[in-house]
């Protein structure tokens, strides 16, 4: 159980960093109208999860990326590493 819910916890923050990412560069060209302007506000949040995680960007860049790609082929592998004959009770007659 404690390696599925780590699973599930390095997916869901894979997915903040990376769809903070998307918002950032959807909305890096918008129009400011007011000095409160939320589009803004929720930039500066977001800057601010990627900044928790690394300096100026280079983990949601570089590293976010390559770690996705090893946990999507770490979590195919291990269905197919313990899936057996035996464990899928396949009888084998001659």
């Amino acid at each position: 159980m404690k390696r599925i819910y780590a699973g599930v916890l390095a997916i869901m923050m894979l997915a903040v960093l990376m769809l903070s990412s998307m918002f950032i560069a959807i909305e890096a060209n918008h129009h400011c109208e007011d000095d409160d302007c939320p589009i803004c506000e929720s930039i500066h949040q977001c800057l601010n999860i990627l900044h928790g995680f690394g300096n100026k960007g280079t983990v949601s860049s570089v590293i976010i990326p390559v770690i996705a790609v090893l946990a999507i082929s770490y979590l195919s592998v291990c269905d197919i590493r313990f899936a057996t004959l035996v464990s899928r009770k396949v009888r084998l007659n001659d």
